[in-house]
């Protein structure tokens, strides 16, 4: 019965308290929670009543045992799943953190590589300018990386190379991927020209990169060689058309691959009628120690001294020749062919005269076209007296 009235005087106690609370509010406050206030007394009268009953009570505790039981049961099974995900966040702490100094590592090598690389690494913007350049930069064109950052790439191709960098560039906007190699002169920081062969990769669409990345070289050296080679090569395909010996050059199929105009005069034929031919200045009988002595040309087993040879002309008539040999090499140094010298004077002076010039050709590892060859010294009777 005490309880009963306890529970009561609580009830009343706590509506005063809220009537006291509802003075300091507005008004329109005060009436709107008045109603809400006279609603909570009935329910508080109704609960307090529900009370009066001992076995109403024991059901309550009862059913709030129970709440009681499955709310600490929730708790212990969420503890274990906040005690399962703090050790993922402890693995996926340590992962991250041996990721990171992963990547750390990986690009301090990257660094290195690129500090000391001989290539030119470089990343444009879509609107051609430098994101970033390498440090070979300095080394290749005697540019600062970080000077160069933001100026438009194009700016230090030379002007008869611009166009073609320009339908390229053009070229890589229209399509992702690898573009095929270019070759253009680039300033130096000193005013002199680079000759740079690039190749470029479209991957402005790579979150990663969002760029057009440039791997470039400094083939100037090259370029010179080229140069140097196709101005020795003009030089003996002058000298050799210039030439009053017979030269010729004979493949492993036995066809020829050179006739110059005195071959032409010597023999009668055409080189239109020779060149890629089977060569008809060999006669018949002797074709098998002919081939012979060509395999044994093409082993690079070259006779160094002057040799007599039967040779046909076109007119039917045969001849007995001199000739020297010396072997025809391609671009990997493999002997391709044969040049032989052909001459028909008695008098063997203009043709040691010619070997002689032709001596730094014999015997040599490089291509026979990268060979100097002096002009021919003429022999005539004339200059005897």
């Amino acid at each position: 019965m005490s309880t009963n009235l306890d529970s009561k005087k609580q009830c009343f106690q706590l509506l005063q308290a809220l009537q006291e609370q509802l003075k300091e509010l507005s008004p329109p406050q005060q009436a709107l929670l008045n109603i809400n206030l006279e609603g909570l007394s009935a329910n508080l009268q109704e609960l307090v009543s529900s009370f009066q009953s001992p076995s109403e009570r024991s059901l309550v505790e009862a059913s709030l045992q129970e709440t009681n039981v499955k709310l600490e049961r929730k708790i212990e099974q969420q503890a274990v799943k906040i005690k399962q995900l703090e050790e993922e966040l402890h693995k996926e702490q340590n992962h991250h953190r041996r990721t990171t100094q992963a990547l750390s590592k990986n690009g301090a090598k990257l660094q290195g590589i690129l500090r000391y690389s001989s290539d030119l690494i470089t990343i444009l913007e879509a609107d051609g300018r430098v994101r970033y350049h390498s440090p070979a930069l300095e080394m290749i064109l005697g540019y600062k990386p970080e000077d160069r950052v933001g100026k438009v790439h194009g700016e230090l191709i030379h002007a008869d190379d611009i166009s073609a960098w320009q339908s390229y560039f053009a070229l890589l906007m229209e399509k992702q991927g690898v573009a095929p190699p270019i070759e253009y002169r680039e300033r130096h920081n000193d005013g002199s020209w680079v000759y740079m062969e690039a190749i470029a990769n479209n991957l402005l669409l790579d979150s990663s990169i969002k760029g057009i990345v440039i791997n470039s070289r400094n083939i100037t050296e090259r370029k010179q060689a080229d140069l140097e080679l196709q101005q020795a090569n003009q030089l003996l395909q002058a000298l050799i058309q210039a030439s009053p010996l017979a030269i010729v050059g004979i493949d492993t199929q036995r066809k020829g691959l050179l006739w110059n105009p005195a071959a032409e005069q010597l023999f009668g034929w055409s080189s239109e009628e020779v060149l890629g031919q089977i060569l008809p200045i060999i006669p018949e009988k002797e074709m098998e120690s002919f081939s012979a002595a060509l395999q044994s040309e093409f082993k690079g087993k070259v006779e160094t001294k002057l040799l007599k040879a039967r040779c046909l002309k076109k007119d039917g008539s045969a001849a007995n020749l001199f000739f020297w040999s010396a072997p025809l090499r391609d671009g990997d140094g493999q002997i391709s062919g044969v040049m032989r010298i052909y001459s028909d004077i008695s008098d063997t002076k203009l043709i040691e005269g010619e070997m002689g010039n032709l001596k730094a050709v014999k015997n040599s590892d490089e291509p026979f076209w990268v060979r100097y060859v002096r002009p021919p010294k003429r022999f005539t009777k004339e200059s005897e007296r």
